[in-house]
């Protein structure tokens, strides 16, 4: 682990300079009396006679200035930002293809071995960092590297960079017991994905196994496939649009929804941060406002600017100020020609998910509720996602 100061460069060079400098003359100073008293002392002179009432003022003044500078310098390194913690790499210093370091100055100490091991040529590969986990920490190199590094672990165990080639037989419960899909794009370019809470079927997802575990995988399968296929640009974000109608009071005490909801927001927080350009609540009840109040001095001003409120009756209007009307769906009251479920987004990653099972020889896991136009439970070869939700 390297402590690597870059904040004050300049005024930590002079103050080490101002050190050593400080150093030397006490020690001359040391080596100069320590000489003389020998000399006066053999001679048989009292000791007086050796050094005068000034040359002990000035030898007691340098001593404490030097225990001044001394502590000063050691305060300033190490509580003021002069030095920064960066983990790298045990073997960094032997390796040959950098091209330029700036350094303040570098003291080593171990790294733990989970670190190590992330970091280590011989360990786990570990990416560049993307600029959003940096962004996401306001600037905080040591933060910014923790986290992403906590990232990198986290999919590791996931299996994210393998999830878009594996089946996903549970697909289509997940998304019909809880209304989700992408739609349309707003007028920055960026894709627009809804969620409904309010259409959230807890007891249906139970009685069918799904665990909150499995919903988390679906998310992160959703978020694999919107940043690696639909948006695969480090620059690009998406609008989330939450609607909460048909959600009510009794919503954040049913300790199974609220469990479900906050592993997702903590999944997406965590290890997609800064990925959101706008959010846009809609259908909000009476009782939403007192509930964001809480919550509304937690966020810093960009969190703030992000996140747009509207009631009922403001929905169309509100959204038109983000999204153009051809790309609201005609159930928030827009012009888009493209039904729920039917835009070329979310057709993309349905498609892909029923032909990764299909290769995989592997069917849908369906309900009783899960049926198509005859009545028979859907396949692979006749589920089509077509979202109900609630406006109240």
């Amino acid at each position: 682990k390297a402590q690597v100061g870059g904040t004050t460069a300049a005024l930590s060079f002079l103050l080490k300079l101002l050190l050593v400098g400080v150093v030397v003359v006490v020690v001359m100073l040391y080596v100069t009396i320590r000489g003389r008293i020998l000399a006066s002392l053999t001679a048989g002179s009292a000791m007086e006679q050796v050094l005068s009432d000034n040359e002990l003022l000035t030898a007691t003044s340098l001593v404490l200035m030097a225990v001044l500078v001394i502590a000063t310098s050691w305060y300033f390194f190490t509580t003021h930002g002069v030095m920064k913690e960066v983990p790298v790499a045990a073997d960094w210093p032997k390796k040959k293809n950098l091209t330029s370091v700036s350094l303040t100055f570098v003291r080593w100490c171990p790294l733990d071995s989970t670190t190590a091991a992330a970091l280590s040529a011989e360990g786990t590969k570990t990416p560049p960092m993307p600029t959003r986990f940096l962004n996401a920490e306001a600037g905080d190199e040591v933060k910014a590297t923790q986290r992403w590094l906590d990232t990198c672990r986290w999919r590791e165990e996931h299996g994210a960079e393998e999830a878009l080639d594996k089946p996903h037989p549970d697909f289509a419960l997940l998304k019909n017991c809880y209304p989700h899909f992408y739609h349309g794009r707003d007028r920055e370019g960026n894709i627009v994905y809804y969620e409904c809470p309010g259409g959230l079927d807890i007891d249906r997802l139970k009685t069918a196994g799904i665990t909150c575990e499995k919903f988390v995988d679906h998310v992160m399968y959703q978020q694999e496939f919107l940043w690696r296929k639909l948006q695969p640009s480090e620059e690009d974000r998406v609008t989330a649009v939450i609607d909460l109608g048909g959600v009510n009071s009794m919503f954040i005490f049913n300790k199974a929804l609220i469990s479900i909801v906050k592993a997702c927001v903590v999944t997406t927080g965590a290890h997609y941060p800064e990925r959101s350009y706008k959010i846009l609540v809609l259908n909000v009840p009476n009782w939403f406002g007192t509930l964001f109040g809480f919550v509304k001095p937690l966020l810093n001003d960009v969190q703030k600017a992000k996140i747009n409120i509207f009631r009922q009756h403001e929905v169309h209007s509100g959204m038109l100020k983000i999204i153009d009307d051809d790309n609201i769906p005609t159930a928030y009251g827009g012009s888009s020609p493209d039904e729920l479920g039917n835009w070329e987004g979310e057709l993309t990653l349905t498609t892909h998910v029923l032909e990764t099972m299909r290769k995989a020889n592997v069917e849908l896991n369906t309900d009783e509720r899960l049926v198509d136009e005859d009545g028979r439970r859907h396949t692979c070869a006749t589920y089509k996602y077509k979202p109900i939700i609630r406006h109240t």
